[in-house]
């Protein structure tokens, strides 16, 4: 690359939208975006002058594909097409390295309590299992330890519901102390929050102070800061009660959609505990999950050469098994599936996977739900 390109530099002000990097032909500078989630999974191995070759590589083999494709004569559309399903197989890598169900990845949030790295690996892991969009872990001085997006449709009157957020983990040397109230550090989050233009932040602890003088103190600070900056704010979640809501996230059908609401209404972990224990007492109706599973199977025993699209899924829901359910609706189930049984089911942003019979999957997700604790299992309707 010698010639072509002169400096190159990992950066972070590129969005997460953005390739994993961009070439200035003017100033021979590539720049590798360090908010990509590929980059992001592999940024600690390969953050070092002297490591970080792999990464420059992958950034300048983008950039040459690209010019390589538009001297084809290609159209702009075919490039653009072909070079965004180039970044969303890589994205879904990132993603599916390391695949575990809810209840693991909870289980392993509790275990990080006392670790400040493993808490900030777990966490930005638990936003990913709770189905948000390229959860990275960034770290560093000055800087959050995780960022996230939900990336929605418009509600129907054309309102905007997308959103961002920034993640903190706080842990502490001895499991049950808690996070004070200067270690929680608001001016500092929601300064994080600002700079990486998020709408909300997460700080996630063992526990929080409990004292009158430091919860008021606390509870002022979060405050301010929402009246301060209209409709973004702060949420402060313990851990124990984190791993609750992963754990419920898939089979209650909560997605980022219907998580906005904790973030927008809820300041201190009490609120956070009480919106969770509401979720966990919903009654939920039995989900058509094995008719969505015999769909899936028949198109891909019907079409092998070709990947499941939902619409196919919604069509086949409705003329095969008489259930109407909306595409949303339909992709919802399928990404609940996931994260039941991620080494079975392959939820991908257009298309879906099986990688095992419909009644083994299903047999996998009742093992799975009679592990959770016995007061989450009875408010839990497990596939038939």
């Amino acid at each position: 690359m010698e010639g072509i390109v002169r400096e190159v530099v990992i950066v972070e002000t590129l969005s997460q939208d953005q390739g994993i990097a961009v070439y200035d032909a003017a100033t021979s500078r590539l720049q590798i975006n360090a908010l990509h989630p590929f980059v992001a999974h592999f940024l600690d191995e390969y953050d070092h002058q002297s490591r970080n070759v792999p990464l420059e590589l992958l950034g300048m083999s983008e950039v040459l594909l690209e010019a390589h494709l538009y001297e084809l004569g290609l159209s702009q559309e075919t490039v653009g097409d072909a070079l965004a399903r180039r970044d969303e197989l890589l994205r879904y890598l990132s993603r599916s390295t390391d695949k575990r169900n809810a209840r693991l990845v909870a289980m392993a949030l509790q275990d990080a309590s006392t670790n400040k790295d493993s808490l900030e690996t777990e966490l930005v892991a638990a936003f990913d299992s709770l189905g948000f969009d390229d959860a990275i872990k960034i770290g560093g001085s000055g800087k959050p330890d995780g960022y996230t997006e939900a990336r929605l449709a418009a509600a129907e009157d054309g309102k905007l519901q997308c959103y961002k957020i920034t993640l903190e983990a706080k842990s502490k040397e001895r499991a049950g102390t808690k996070v004070s109230a200067k270690t929680v550090g608001v001016s500092t989050v929601a300064r994080q929050r600002e700079d990486y233009k998020a709408d909300f932040a997460v700080v996630v602890g063992p526990d929080f102070p409990t004292t009158a003088g430091e919860k008021a103190a606390l509870a002022k600070e979060i405050k301010e800061d929402r009246d301060t900056h209209p409709g973004k704010g702060i949420t402060l979640i313990r851990i124990e009660d984190m791993a609750r809501l992963v754990r419920l996230a898939p089979v209650k059908r909560i997605g980022p959609l219907r998580l906005r609401e904790l973030f927008t209404t809820c300041s201190l972990p009490e609120d956070a505990k009480a919106w969770i224990d509401k979720i966990q007492d919903e009654k939920m109706q039995h989900p058509p999950y094995r008719d969505l599973l015999e769909v899936i199977a028949a198109e891909q025993k019907d079409v092998p050469d070709q990947q499941v699209e939902y619409a196919s899924v919604q069509t086949g829901l409705r003329k095969d098994k008489k259930k109407k359910l909306s595409k949303s609706e339909v992709i919802g189930l399928c990404h609940a599936l996931s994260r039941m049984a991620p080494e079975y089911v392959f939820a991908r942003p257009n298309t879906v996977e099986l990688t095992q019979r419909p009644d083994k999957i299903l047999e996998a997700i009742r093992a799975l739900i009679h592990e959770y604790p016995e007061d989450e299992q009875k408010t839990i309707a497990a596939p038939k």
